[in-house]
Parts: C-alpha cells; structure tokens; sequence
C-alpha cells in the first residue's frame, strides 16, 4: 500500500505500534502526544494524503510528532509517523472520526545541534454521513432509502454542490453476493434504481454502452446480500449494498445501503446463471463485489475497475443471452473475448452457453475446454453436476444432464494436459442431516473422481476426493432447486503432487 493510499488497522499498525514506546522513550525530540495516552481504534480510519471529494463533517485539525529519529530514519517513518496521527485523531474524536484527510508530514529538529530529528504528521479530521439504515423494510422502500440516501450524498459532493453540472451516471449490471449471480431481485433492484435515477432532473442516467463509457463521470454497482437467517419461519433479510465510482480517479465517493425483508423477493438466477455449468464467481466478480461494499474515500477494486469498458459488452451479451437472442450474445461475447480485458470467466463461459444453445457441439466442448482451462489456471472450478436426490446417479432428464459427458471429458482432458494434481471436492445442500450430506458429498465426489479416470487413467495417481457436506455452501437456503444449485456443486481444486 503506498504513502498516498487508505490506512487501516492491520498487522503492520500493530508492529509499528510497538515501537512508538521505544521511539518516545529514547527522544531527545519527543513524541508527542505520549503513545501511552492515546486509545487503539476500534474501526477502520482512512489516513490519506488527498482532499477527499465525498460529503464530509470537518471535526478538526489534528497534528502529531514521532521524535527519536535519525536523519537516516525520516524516508522509511512516514507509516509510523502517519499511524500515531489516527492514533491521536481518534482519542481527539473517538468513535465519529472516519477520515484524516490532507494529511502531510515534514521533519522537525531536536536535541543538541538538530541531531535528533521528528516526523510530524497534520491533517483535518472529518466525520462522514452514515450510509446504512438499520431498519427493515419491503424491498421498494429499501431501494428507495438506499438510492435517496447515494443521491444524497453524490448532491453535497464539492465538485456536485452549486456547480449547475448535471452528473452523469452509467449501471452495471447488479449483482447477488456472494454467489456473484444475477437473480430476479437483483434484476429488479437495478430497474428500480435506474427507474429513480431516470426520475430525477438533477442527474444524468445513460446506457451501460461502450461508446457512452467515456461521457460517464460516476459508475453505479450494486449487490444483494442475504443476511444471518433468523428465528425458524422469519423471512430472509437483505441488504442492499450501492455505490458510486469516480470515473476518473477510480475513488468510491459515495455508499449507501438499506434491509430489505419482503416475501416477494425472488432470488432465482436469471438464464445465463441457471445453464452456466460452473459458479461464476472469479477474482472480478469478487472485485464488483467489494466495489459495492467500500466505503467512501477508498478505491474501487483494481482488478475490477480496470475491466469495466469490457464490463459494457458481457453486459449487453448478458441481456441478449436472458433474451434467447444466442446468435447476438455469441457474437458479444466473442467481441468481448478479443479485448485486453477479455481474459475472465463469464466471457469464456457465455461462449460456451450461446453456442450449446444453438447446437454448435464441436464448438461448445471445445468451448467449455476454454472453462476449465481458465478454472484450473485460477484454482477455482466449481461444476454444477446435479445428481438424483440421495444417489451418486445424475440427473436423468437430458436437458440437464446431456452436457455432462463432453463436461466430464474435457475435465479430464484439461487436467491430464496441464499435468496437475486434484482434489474433487463434493458438495450438498442444507436438506437432511449434517451425517447424511458429508456421507453423500463424498460419495458423489468419489463417483466424479472414477468417471475422470475413466477418460483419462493416468490421472488416477493424481487426484483424491473429499466430501464437504453443506459446510461450504455459497446460497445456503437448503431449497433443493435453481436458487441453490451452487450449493450442490462440484469443485476441482489442485493440490501438491
């Protein structure tokens, strides 16, 4: 992490925190405040060196010295010098401190002749406008929280406030996490955004397109998060997780989020989820995810952010595929595939998917080999085998199971290729005892572990079989259909040989 990104607690605050003592006790220049006076935050604390552009309360200056310093020590004291201002910022304002911004650091001179030298660290302390409600509502009423709330504090943005400019703001297709899927309700909760959005005079809402990328100044993520499930008989809670994206500095500026618990809310996967044949859940999904969950003042996920002009495409393609229109979402996602950033799991796999759907079988094994390939690369490849219930036998009905010998044999093919160990680690839904499903996991992940080495035996020195039960569900509803198919998959993972 650099001197001009976030600071956080963190292993290394601790280790530098234990020096504080030792530095402020060998002083000539002293530390100031005394370490042995100030309090350990108990939350985040962003220290940076930039104005952050988000709404803000201003507390305070706030300024702190770390003395016992040679010369030679200054270039590698600004992280102690910068951890003992959050320090000092937050005994100053306790629990409302969330930022010191512009925070700079300059030597100082002490002792005999300026032989022993300080770091002093200034900034100004802000305080920044809650973005949760903790109260549950139906899920219009969260949305409408949530996205009055991202309005909000987008309006009171120095940038936004009395300028006369209209912001202009694109959405990327919402999310469900974890699973990383798109569902009905996340589908909807994008409608719903976009529909108050597109209601309101003051801003801008334009197409998620990539020749109308570069007009965007903010991009809107969102994510779907079931809570902890409640008493027996409850209705689940969501939360609703919304943030805005500076499109130039790639700076979250604001977040909002609001419960939803409403019996409506449908979360089976839409299409292109319900066929995918693996989770698709990769380290940009993962990335979208924590874009929608970081605070104002951070960064967006790099690995995220960096891929959002390709993010235009897989999202038209996306809708072509929901849509049924196969021959466009394959030639989406084959434009997709031929950027710098078309390297990831839902471009690889939409290929798959359009060219099964519209019965191009060469092409589709060949594609799905490209899905493995990618899974085995990234060590995370989980197939969505689905078995009769209580039996190692698959699914009977074609429709599902028909794919599953070009399935297991490019598996075995790409595993055999990339000369790698596996684990084959099975999986169960929360239906039935905690006996039951590590007994039947394992039974199924034996069963695909035989069929593996049927088609390519020298692979049976190199794999093994472990059952997981319902321990390491994704979903976790234990509805036993579309909605936790992930639950009930089968996972590659390699291991030492």
């Amino acid at each position: 992490m650099t001197s001009n990104g976030p600071f956080h607690v963190s292993a290394r605050w601790r280790a530098l925190g234990f020096m504080l003592p030792l530095l402020a006790a060998c002083a000539s220049q002293p530390t100031i405040p005394n370490p042995s006076t100030l309090k350990t935050p108990t939350k985040d604390i962003v220290i940076t060196e930039r104005h952050l552009d988000v709404p803000h309360e201003v507390l305070g200056p706030v300024e702190a010295t770390l003395g016992g310093l040679r010369e030679s020590d200054l270039p590698r004291s600004g992280d102690a010098a910068k951890q003992h201002l959050r320090n000092t910022a937050y005994t100053k304002y306790g629990e409302r401190l969330d930022a010191v911004m512009d925070v700079k650091t300059s030597p100082v001179a002490g002792g005999w002749f300026g032989a022993n030298r300080g770091l002093r660290a200034a900034g100004i302390a802000i305080a920044l406008p809650p973005a949760d409600s903790p109260d549950d509502r139906t899920l219009p009423e969260a949305v409408e929280t949530a996205t009055a709330a991202l309005l909000g504090q987008l309006k009171r943005l120095p940038s936004v406030l009395g300028s006369g400019a209209t912001p202009s703001i694109v959405i990327d297709s919402m999310l469900e996490a974890p699973s990383g899927q798109q569902t009905a309700a996340t589908r909807l909760l994008e409608q719903r955004v976009a529909d108050r959005l597109r209601a309101q005079p003051s801003v801008q809402l334009l197409p998620f397109q990539l020749h109308r990328l570069r007009e965007a100044q903010y991009l809107l993520t969102g994510t779907m998060r079931r809570l902890a499930a409640g008493p027996a008989g409850a209705r689940d809670v969501f939360q609703i997780n919304l943030a805005l994206t500076d499109m130039k500095t790639g700076t979250v500026i604001a977040r909002a989020s609001a419960r939803a618990r409403d019996d409506s809310i449908d979360t089976n996967p839409t299409p292109y989820y319900r066929d995918s044949p693996v989770v698709v859940r990769d380290a940009i999904i993962e990335g979208y995810i924590g874009t929608s969950e970081t605070p104002p003042g951070q960064s967006a996920d790099k690995t995220y952010f960096e891929r959002v002009a390709a993010a235009t495409l897989i999202s038209e393609a996306l809708l072509a595929y929901n849509e049924e229109r196969y021959q466009e979402a394959l030639a989406l996602y084959r434009n997709a595939a031929t950027t710098t950033a078309g390297d990831q799991l839902r471009v690889v796999n939409g290929i798959y998917l359009a060219t099964w759907k519209l019965g191009q079988a060469k092409e589709a094994e060949s594609a799905f080999g490209n899905v493995v390939a990618y899974g085995l690369r990234s060590n995370d490849l989980g197939v969505k085998f689905l078995f009769k219930p209580g039996t190692t036998e698959f699914w009977a009905d074609p429709q599902v199971s028909g794919p599953y010998e070009i399935w297991l044999r490019q598996i075995a093919r790409q595993a055999a290729a990339a000369k790698v160990c596996l684990n084959v680690v099975g999986h169960a839904s929360r239906t039935g005892s905690e006996q039951f499903n590590d007994r039947l996991s394992q039974q199924r992940a034996t069963y695909i572990k035989k069929r593996l080495e049927d088609e390519a035996p020298e692979l049976a020195s190199r794999m093994g079989a472990v059952g997981m039960g319902f321990h390491e569900n994704i979903v976790g509803t234990g509805t036993d259909d579309a909605r936790d198919a992930l639950d009930r998959r089968v996972e590659f993972k390699i291991t030492g040989c």
